[in-house]
């Protein structure tokens, strides 16, 4: 039987599983968590705005210009014939529509869970692109790292690239940058909340993901499992049961 919802990601072909951007993977976690049946549709980076304006779908974020943002993830519910882009716009039409579904970001919750996630995201923001955005092009089709490469970056990806200490004083940087992340969470507790996930959890372990499936070098995610006594790499853990790309 052919799944109502289908998944839009972005293909990066030199990945396993060919899934890294962490906005796809906060769905991919609420889809699975909820239990519900879904399948991929993969598309290349290039081709992004063209499933937007093909489909009549409306652009959730806006970039700094104010100009739509055309990005993953994407979500087509067949049954409703309805198309959604943003990973909460998703991921409250899913709690609203799934009513006998875990709830994963309830409303009395979006305004506080929007802010972490932007204080999260601004926080870890430069220390993350400076290491991991160069590395974009390596992971992508040809024609998606030739997309990135002249719409996303100032100069070729080799040049970015880090190496050496100054690899090494960056991931450092953002690890002080986790660590204050960390003073967040119920002292003890693997989740943000306690004992059970939300979506706020989802948002930090989507970010995760993407370095340890290959955003980050194997060399990279080994000093970041190590990090705050492991901490980070229990968050994972204790998600991986819902990792599974369909």
């Amino acid at each position: 039987m052919n799944p109502a919802l289908t998944l839009y990601d972005a293909f990066a072909e030199h990945i396993p599983g060919y899934s890294f951007s962490p906005s796809v993977w906060k769905i991919r976690y609420v889809l699975n968590y909820k239990k519900l049946e879904h399948k991929t549709e993969w598309i290349e980076f290039a081709d992004i705005k063209t499933v937007y304006t093909q489909n009549g779908i409306a652009a959730t974020e806006k970039k700094p210009d104010g100009s739509p943002h055309y990005t993953v993830p994407i979500l087509h519910d067949a049954e409703t014939k309805t198309f959604l882009s943003g990973s909460e716009n998703i991921a409250l039409y899913l709690d609203a529509k799934y009513p006998a579904t875990p709830v994963v970001l309830p409303k009395s919750q979006v305004t506080l869970t929007r802010a972490l996630e932007d204080a999260f995201l601004s926080k870890i923001g430069p220390s993350f692109w400076a290491l991991f955005g160069p590395r974009t092009p390596s992971i992508l089709t040809k024609k998606g790292a030739e997309w990135y490469q002249r719409t996303k970056l100032t100069r070729p990806a080799k040049e970015l690239m880090l190496h050496g200490e100054a690899r090494k004083e960056k991931l450092e940087e953002l690890e002080r940058c986790f660590g204050k992340i960390g003073e967040w969470f119920v002292e003890g507790a693997t989740f943000v909340a306690g004992e059970t996930p939300c979506f706020a959890d989802f948002v930090l372990s989507s970010v995760l993901m993407s370095m340890k499936v290959g955003w980050a070098t194997k060399e990279d995610w080994e000093v970041i499992q190590t990090w705050h006594g492991g901490r980070w790499n229990a968050l994972v853990k204790a998600l991986a049961e819902f990792e599974q790309v369909y």
